[in-house]
């Protein structure tokens, strides 16, 4: 998992078993001085001997650190904050385009990093994400909308279709991200129907403009990792899913008749599996299999009369 971590003024054991709880496998400190006379215990010579006895790995990386100078002919004005505008400054130089590509090696070698691209490689291939699809180009990425509030929708758009203020995608490859918002400069003018595929369009024909000729190539899968099918595992991963669904059983009795000195009874079973039966999830099948949904109506069975 990849987080964003301050030291804050926890212990340096605190601040372990945060990065523990979020199963965090390697911290990369971006300090341009990764050091504090006030807090010590969070000084580069004792992360990268702690760090690692805990299974996390350390890295420094100034490059990406901050404390910059404004250049005299910037062209970020629009911030006011002079640290920030030092920064923006700075990620236009070689030496940040340097310590981003450091970055992005480190988080390829890690398992998180992989398995969530092959989720999102998926967003392409359903629904308005479709528009970002190009089958010569391995890429991966995201949709997404604001929404209005049901105080909006009653009063001002006055439509039972399903609207949004905007839309975006959000897609990426090996070598080039990019996000792309689409919407009106007043925010109650709602995204309607194909509106909806503006933003993935545009990404495809900027996407496919950058990459033509230079193609970036797939992700290499990292050590740790197996395929199975169109999925990737973790090796030794358990299955932690649990059917979330509660087993109920109902007997239903028919109203006694006499016929032959006999009683016959029915009962209905609702959601029950035999003891045995493997956990199943409900969004996979066997491999190859599709699932098979689940019949609305119980099935009535007869037992044998007495």
């Amino acid at each position: 998992m990849y987080k964003r971590q301050g030291h804050s003024t926890h212990t340096l054991e605190e601040f372990t078993e945060m990065l523990q709880s979020f199963k965090i496998q390697h911290l990369v400190d971006v300090r341009g001085l990764p050091g504090s006379n006030k807090y010590p215990q969070f000084n580069k010579e004792n992360l990268e001997v702690v760090l690692p006895q805990v299974g996390i790995a350390y890295t420094h990386l100034p490059l990406l650190g901050g404390r910059r100078r404004v250049n005299k002919d910037s062209k970020n004005t629009r911030w006011h904050n002079a640290s920030f505008r030092a920064y923006a400054d700075y990620m236009e130089t070689p030496d940040f385009e340097k310590g981003i590509a450091q970055l992005i090696a480190i988080a390829e070698k890690e398992t998180t990093a992989y398995m969530m691209t092959e989720m999102m490689k998926t967003v392409l291939a359903y629904g308005t994400g479709r528009g970002a699809y190009l089958p010569w180009l391995p890429q991966a990425g995201k949709t997404g909308t604001s929404n209005y509030t049901d105080d909006e929708i009653e009063k001002y758009i006055k439509n039972t279709g399903y609207v949004a203020p905007d839309e975006m995608f959000i897609g990426y490859t090996r070598k080039y991200s990019m996000a792309v918002w689409t919407g009106y400069s007043n925010r109650l003018t709602p995204i309607v129907g194909d509106g909806f595929l503006v933003a993935a369009k545009v990404y495809r024909s900027m996407i496919s403009y950058l990459s033509e000729d230079d193609q970036p190539g797939d992700w290499t899968m990292p050590d740790g990792l197996f395929r199975n099918g169109e999925f990737v595992f973790q090796n030794n991963a358990k299955n932690t899913w649990n059917n979330s669904v509660t087993q109920q059983t109902q007997t239903v009795e028919t109203p006694s008749t006499t016929a032959e000195s006999s009683t016959t009874q029915a009962s209905t079973t609702v959601g029950q599996q035999p003891n045995n039966a493997p956990a199943t999830d409900p969004n996979q099948g066997q491999a190859g299999q599709a699932v098979q949904p689940t019949p609305q109506n119980p099935q009535v069975q007869q037992q044998p009369q007495q």
